[in-house]
């Protein structure tokens, strides 16, 4: 999947992703974004814990979320942060977090902005 100039979201893909349909579009980032404040929040609360298999099972599904959104960057933060949880190894997984993160930070208004039409 290529994402022209580190776009967080490639809307050429997403839109081909969803046939041109604007209403399954509108859904779908819908969806994403009422969910995502409480992924991070459970993503939050398993770092604090040092819970690896929570920490693996959120990042996981955030990954599949995002892949489907076409979102590149934020896949790949998600399973950095998946693939360290899933080792056991959590000393890096803040950094990970936090990456992933900044990656849906980037990625929410640039969905908004797409169903908008912008």
């Amino acid at each position: 999947m290529t994402n022209p100039l580190n776009q967080p979201v490639d809307r050429e893909s997403l839109l081909e992703r969803v046939e041109g349909d604007r209403e399954l579009l509108s859904e779908m980032v819908g969806l994403f974004l009422d969910d995502c404040p409480n992924r991070l929040a459970n993503l939050h609360h398993a770092l604090l814990r040092g819970d690896a298999a929570q920490v693996a099972l959120v990042a996981h599904s955030i990954k599949g979320s995002v892949c489907n959104l076409s979102a590149s960057a934020a896949t790949e933060a998600a399973a950095k942060l998946e693939e360290l949880a899933v080792s056991g190894d959590l000393s890096l997984a803040g950094k990970a977090g936090e990456d992933l993160e900044r990656e849906l930070a980037r990625l929410q208004p640039a969905l908004t902005a797409i169903v908008r039409g912008d």
